[in-house]
């Protein structure tokens, strides 16, 4: 979003020029459109490889530093000793354009968990989507502003040791207009 044509700003606000190096999660995606390589840090439609748990143990913020929408797609499979991601904040939200709302999610202490929104807005990394690591009681937080969006906005939350999604519905309401309407 930008301006309307006639020089007004959009009363959906505009979604930011994100400087390349913003962030090691945003070089990911820009490394990405460069090299043609990687969609599926451009895409939740691209398939991320399987999990690795071995190599996120041993270096979590190598696995951290990468923005792979598409892992909303890969939660671990149920089992005897797999938990289940649950919601740890309102699921449905109103937040207004401009403002922001923090997303939490129960996931296992130390698990990565990812945050994709289908709708626009951004996560602090700058993005659509963004990775966290649970803190000691396994909650993870994402701070989702609502930028360029309205209405319904659909978040997941997954994590690939835990089974089942976590489903936040923001609603944004669209913003009074600006100009009378033509008759």
């Amino acid at each position: 979003m930008g301006d309307e044509g006639d020089g007004s700003p959009s009363p959906l606000g505009v979604q930011p020029v994100v400087p390349g190096d913003a962030n090691p999660q945003v070089a990911s995606v820009v490394e990405a459109a460069r090299t043609g390589q990687h969609p599926e840090r451009r895409t939740a439609l691209a398939m991320p490889d399987p999990f690795d748990r071995a190599s996120y143990e041993k270096d979590p913020q190598a696995y951290l530093d990468v923005c792979e929408p598409g892992r909303v797609f890969q939660p671990a499979q149920p089992g005897k000793d797999v938990p289940m991601i649950s919601a740890r904040s309102d699921t449905s939200v109103e937040v207004a354009v401009g403002e922001s709302t923090t997303l939490a999610a129960m996931a296992a202490p130390g698990a990565p968990v990812t945050f994709t929104s289908f709708d626009l807005g951004l996560f602090s990394n700058e993005l659509t989507s963004i990775t966290v690591q649970a803190d000691d009681a396994g909650i993870a937080r994402a701070t989702f502003t609502a930028v360029g969006c309205v209405n319904d906005v659909n978040i997941l939350a997954a994590s690939p040791y835990c089974s089942g999604r976590a489903t936040f519905m923001i609603f944004v309401p669209p913003p009074a207009p600006t100009t009378p309407p033509v008759e």
